[in-house]
């Protein structure tokens, strides 16, 4: 390491200490009036962010709490967070002195365990969470949330939290096959005594007003709507624009999330267009009552909080049958399941036939796109997610 950088680590250092006292001094006091504290890695644009706003306003009639424990690369939900509950961004505290994490900690806690009207802790997919609840008071429910299943041998956050699965009073998962996949995990690390704790808390999103599935008859749009991440395969969307650009002008291919500045020129080249990180959500709903189709080309997932949004405007669901999306994507009546075991030439030739078949065939996509907006309006309410929330994180 050279002398500016040790200078520039000395300085992060000092600015994480000085920033913990100033915690310690405005924070606390906040923290002790908490019914609920939760662990949340980001509030970029997410699903999963998404997903975690609505926990938090679900509670939102009583004083909450939010640690962010991970550097976020966007404000995305940061405002909203923040109107709803109380909070501070930790990560500081957590990556740039042993010695600050240290007092952090032995701080948090001593507060978390005397708070009088605390209910419960949440964390989801935060390390530190699972560092600090062997530490709160059994009194204290302690609960956490799982969106998509990785598997054992891949690692990640279900193998790290493997010894705090004792401390957890209850494990939230989205879907069916999350529940599965941990018995399953359980059962081989002969935790299957826990089973009982995993429980099934299915996402919800608002009602979307005045949504509706009259598209467009000039104009044919099929969209993408996510983070530029590895598990998306964004670049398949890429390729499949690319292979039909010149076959099928009409057809036009358009992207939206955050994190895409790095890929700007490859999505021109494809001919798509470039959304971006949509912050308004009036500007996605506007899109969404343009879409036909959605395409979701994910190796892994939950279950995306973008079909349940896009169906409520009849847009059309293709996805590679991956996560739990079989559960409500049932294949030629709400949208197109495609096997995500093939080549990725033939997952990318599959995801092309559907698009033109849906292109030709105006009855066919008519049916679909009405049976998707009839079956997300039934099924993705937000109400049963808040009062299921509320009720295990305050009763």
């Amino acid at each position: 390491m050279n002398n500016k950088s040790k200078i520039r680590l000395f300085f992060l250092k000092v600015k994480a200490l000085l920033k913990l006292i100033s915690f310690i001094v405005f924070e606390l006091n906040k923290i002790k009036r908490a019914k609920v504290i939760f662990f949340f890695p980001y509030y970029h644009t997410g699903g999963a962010e998404k997903v975690h706003l609505n926990i938090v306003k679900a509670v939102n009639e009583v004083e909450n709490y939010i640690f962010f424990t991970d550097r976020s690369y966007s404000e995305g939900f940061k405002k909203q967070f923040f109107k709803y509950a109380n909070g501070y961004e930790v990560y500081d505290f957590l990556n740039r002195n042993y010695l600050v994490k240290k007092i952090f900690t032995k701080v948090l806690i001593s507060k978390i365990n005397s708070c009088q009207n605390l209910k419960s802790v949440f964390g989801c997919h935060s390390l530190f969470y699972y560092e600090l609840i062997p530490h709160l008071n059994e009194t204290i429910k302690k609960y956490d949330l799982t969106h998509a299943f990785i598997k054992p041998d891949k690692g990640g956050i279900e193998i790290f939290s493997l010894p705090y699965v004792k401390n957890l009073d209850k494990r939230i998962v989205i879907n069916f096959k999350t529940k599965e996949d941990y018995m399953d995990l359980y059962k081989s690390k002969s935790l299957s005594k826990f089973d009982e704790r995993i429980q099934i808390i299915p996402n919800g999103i608002e009602t979307l007003e005045e949504s509706h599935n009259v598209k467009e008859s000039n104009i044919f749009y099929v969209g993408f709507v996510g983070r530029w991440a590895k598990e998306k395969r964004p670049e398949m969307f890429l390729e499949i624009a690319n292979n039909m650009k010149l076959y099928y002008p009409n057809i036009r291919f358009v992207m939206a999330g955050p994190n895409f500045e790095e890929n700007e020129k490859a999505i021109k080249n494809a001919g798509i267009i470039n959304l971006g990180e949509i912050k308004d959500e009036n500007i996605l709903k506007e899109w969404y009552s343009k879409i036909n189709i959605l395409l979701i080309t994910s190796y892994r997932e939950g279950f995306p909080m973008v079909i349940m949004e896009s169906m409520m405007y009849g847009v059309i669901p293709i996805s590679t049958n991956v996560g739990s999306i079989s559960e409500h994507l049932m294949d030629n009546f709400n949208g197109f399941l495609i096997e995500n075991e093939l080549v990725l030439k033939d997952i990318e030739n599959k995801f092309i036939e559907k698009i033109i078949y849906l292109y030709q065939n105006d009855e066919e996509r008519l049916l679909l796109s009405n049976n998707a907006k009839e079956y997300g309006v039934n099924k993705f309410g937000i109400e049963n997610f808040r009062e299921k929330y509320k009720s295990l994180l305050l009763d």
